[in-house]
């Protein structure tokens, strides 16, 4: 029993970040699913209404089949306007009404259309629906059980109670077969899902630092700027461990790999998961701070990771290595992506000149305009020395 619950509790785990995280990916495959059933619906239908006067004597269409074909072409025509417009917010409540929908004509063709004759096309509807969708397990469960409930009542109330026990029997079997078809068929689904996640997850991650690679952020980076254009307020800071190859040459590549280790957990732990944060390469990293332009605090921050670097390297290896910082900060002002970018390496590069293990900060420019110096002349140990006024170069 404790095995059942353990297990019900990790297929609900798995279930909800599939619903989190695959939105847009439901929501599409939603439309694309409605589409095909309701165009498979109504050519069925079709085919049906001409293939059952020649097959069944005496048969003709009740008031059911004939009300049902209009309706399949307006969910035919809702389907593929809304897929080609992009409507994925209604892909679920279009799914439910035609789920809905579906079922009510079956429960009335399979009992008041033939009160006489055992039900044909119910169960079949019943496995197939629930598997179809993607929608939550209480939608799902919630919708087939209704219409069961309803058919049941219809069977019993509609037919002599020689052809009602058939289909009961088979409204109970095709029950069953539904729920383990659903669950066989989201299983699939999550662990799909599952893996996709994986993959793009390794790709987009750096194997050493678990931090953003260099494509991951520039694509993240430009889609935050995009999105908050003209009026970004944000930082984009260029690190780079200080004499990195020295470490290499003298500890070998293993030790250099602990560094870009506990350099990807330090910028992970001091920022925050809104951040985005990524290797660029080699011993340089960058962070992008989201909503901060503050210049006290960025230098607060940057100093402690330089600190706690330097702290750690010292514990584990045995080592001192340093870190400098090139910063830029927008506030309230539009922003170019690769100007960002090669301004913070500039102030990097002149933080390496002016003796390394420190933070150089500017305000951000367009190309061409001359910035103004933001920085405080730091003392070989890093500590304040003076502020200084003038251009910071570019």
């Amino acid at each position: 029993m404790r095995a059942l619950v353990h297990a019900y509790r990790t297929y609900q785990a798995r279930a909800a970040a599939y619903f989190k995280d695959g939105v847009r990916e439901i929501a599409a495959d939603n439309f694309k699913f409605l589409r095909f059933a309701s165009i498979a619906t109504l050519l069925l239908l079709v085919f049906l209404l001409l293939l059952a006067p020649a097959v069944i004597h005496g048969w003709k269409p009740s008031v059911f089949h004939l009300v049902f074909l209009p309706v399949m072409i307006v969910f035919c025509a809702i389907a593929w306007m809304g897929h080609r417009r992009g409507m994925l917010r209604h892909a679920l409540p279009m799914c439910i009404a035609f789920e809905i929908v579906l079922y009510a004509f079956m429960i009335f063709l399979d009992t008041a259309a033939e009160p006489d004759s055992p039900s044909t096309f119910m169960q079949l509807v019943c496995i197939a629906l629930p598997a179809l969708f993607i929608m939550p397990d209480f939608i799902t469960y919630g919708l087939l059980t209704a219409a069961e409930v309803v058919y049941l009542v219809c069977v019993i109330t509609l037919k002599e109670p020689g052809i009602a026990q058939y289909d009961i029997f088979e409204m109970i079997t095709g029950f069953l077969f539904a729920l383990c078809v659903s669950h066989l068929t989201m299983n699939y689904r999550l662990s799909a899902h599952e893996m996709r996640m994986k993959y793009e997850i390794m790709s987009k991650r750096d194997t050493l630092s678990n931090l953003y690679n260099k494509r991951a952020f520039v694509e993240k980076a430009r889609a935050y700027l995009e999105s908050v254009n003209p009026h970004c307020t944000c930082s984009l800071a260029f690190l780079d461990l200080d004499d990195f190859k020295a470490l290499n040459d003298t500890l070998g590549h293993p030790a250099g790999d602990e560094v870009l280790i506990d350099m990807g957990h330090l910028l992970s732990e001091l920022f925050r998961p809104t951040d985005i944060i990524g290797r660029f390469g080699g011993d340089e990293f960058l962070v992008l701070v989201e909503g901060m332009a503050d210049i006290d605090l960025l230098r607060h921050r940057f100093d402690a990771v330089r600190t706690r670097l330097r702290e750690a390297c010292e514990k584990q290896l045995g080592y001192e290595i340093g870190c400098s910082v090139g910063i830029v900060y927008l506030n309230n002002e539009p922003a170019d992506f690769d100007e960002l970018v090669g301004q913070a390496d500039a102030q990097l590069y002149t933080a390496k000149r002016e003796g390394k293990s420190r933070t150089r900060i500017a305000h951000y420019v367009p190309a061409g305009v001359e910035a103004v110096d933001t920085n405080v002349r730091q003392s070989p140990n890093g500590d304040e020395a003076d502020r200084t006024h003038g251009s910071s170069i570019m």
